[in-house]
């Protein structure tokens, strides 16, 4: 009879659990139906004083100006990356400085921390004007992967059910994360998908998600191999505002910054054809390019005459300096000028046994036997296709590069010496 209660009560409590856990997961909206949870850390100069009900000035209007999409909470103190960040959306940081308003936004969904944007106080009476504005400038939405092929995306918008008062939000443009999971489903690792964008295809409806082409400078980027659980989430891009320094530096762990030839930039706009030649980098390796409203996304080629370095999609303003490693291709030039030099020397060779070989024929008509003799020997002593393999084995084994792109292309111009020499002194 006690086996029976126990079992009984046993039963009872795994019941009662599923259905709290059942609760719980009912209770919790879906994403599309769920706000931002949003908190904003205000600090100010000495100079300025902001109202005493300044926080509640803030929520209040946050709440007529974004709705049900945000639940705000607004902190009066400088901004410490708090505790409880798992349980927020949206962290803005906003400093209020001597003449500007410095307001920054993170992602905790992505980790992402936007750049500074700054925005002129004019009436200072007016903090909390500046700051409504300047929040609706810099909140990037943020939307979940649903399903991806090689080439395009949808995506799902979070919070897009829900009414907003606002329209001109900017989802056209959107960055890839990957957020990898342990067995105990904890979060170990948040990376943001190199060379890759996401552009929302125009008159594409959001009934089923947002689709989106795949602007990548790797090869399927949203399908690379992983380990664990992982998902993807893509962070839309704000309206760029500063102008973006590269930085071109090698991709060779053992070559020498600095030692990187000038290459030719050109861009190209994305679904276009036809490459525009912006300049050449400078002589540090950087390059700086200017923010486009219109058109920010853009995808660019690095050239080093007509050989293609490097090409990936980069948005026009998004950060104001990014490095890029690109192929060390100091050693592939000195291949180049070494085998120039090389197949120069072959041409006169042949041409000079050409004429040689003319020399002969003459001699033999007019039966100078003593001349003809003297001609073939010069013929024997010139270098043949044999030694000219030689001298290319030898020189192939002084250049070598670690980059398996420079080495493949150090391949090819070996491989097409080998091939002219072939032809020219069977």
């Amino acid at each position: 009879m006690t086996g029976m209660f126990f079992l009984l009560r046993y039963s009872l409590s795994v019941v009662l659990c599923l259905l709290l856990s059942v609760a719980v997961w009912a209770s919790e909206p879906a994403w599309e139906e769920s706000p931002y949870r949003v908190r904003i850390y205000v600090s100010a100069a000495a100079e300025h004083r902001l109202p005493y009900d300044f926080a509640r000035t803030v929520h209040e209007r946050c709440a007529v100006y974004w709705g049900v999409f945000w639940t705000v909470q607004v902190e009066e103190s400088p901004f410490e990356l708090p505790e409880d960040r798992e349980q927020l959306d949206k962290i803005f940081v906003a400093d209020f400085l001597s003449e500007n308003l410095e307001l920054r936004e993170f992602d905790t969904a992505t980790q992402y921390l936007g750049e500074k944007r700054f925005f002129p106080l004019g009436n200072t009476s007016k903090f909390d004007d500046v700051l409504i504005q300047g929040l609706h400038e810099v909140f990037s939405p943020l939307a979940r992967i649903e399903h991806s092929v090689a080439d395009s995306a949808t995506l799902l918008l979070r919070g897009k059910n829900l009414q907003l008062p606002i329209t001109s939000i900017r989802t056209d443009i959107f960055l890839p994360f990957i957020r990898t999971f342990d067995r105990d489903a904890e979060l170990t690792q948040v990376a943001r998908v190199p060379w890759t964008v996401l552009l929302a295809e125009e008159g594409e409806s959001e009934f089923l998600g947002l689709r989106c082409r795949v602007e990548s400078g790797v090869r399927a980027p949203l399908s690379l191999r992983r380990r664990g659980r992982t998902e993807i989430y893509a962070l839309a891009v704000p309206a760029p505002h500063t102008p973006t320094l590269l930085r071109f530096v090698p991709r060779s762990a053992k070559a020498a910054i600095g030692t990187l030839p000038t290459y030719s930039v050109y861009e190209r706009i994305p679904g276009e054809k036809e490459s525009v030649l912006l300049g050449r980098t400078a002589v540090d390796g950087t390059f700086l390019l200017e923010p486009d409203a219109e058109r920010s996304v853009r995808l660019l080629q690095i050239r080093d005459g007509t050989v293609l370095i490097a090409q990936f999609p980069i948005v026009r303003g998004l950060e104001s300096a990014t490095t890029i490693p690109i192929p060390d291709d100091v050693v592939r030039l000195e291949a180049e000028a070494a085998l120039l030099g090389i197949q120069e020397e072959m041409i006169d060779q042949v041409a000079r046994r050409d004429i040689l070989n003319l020399r002969v024929k003459k001699h033999q008509e007019l039966g100078n036997e003593q001349q003809v003799r003297e001609v073939r020997n010069e013929l024997l002593r010139m270098k043949d296709a044999a030694r000219y393999h030689i001298d290319l084995n030898r020189l192939r084994e002084h250049l070598r590069s670690e980059d398996p792109i420079v080495e493949r292309r150090i391949n090819r111009l070996f491989r097409d010496t080998r091939k002219m020499i072939d032809e020219f002194l069977r």
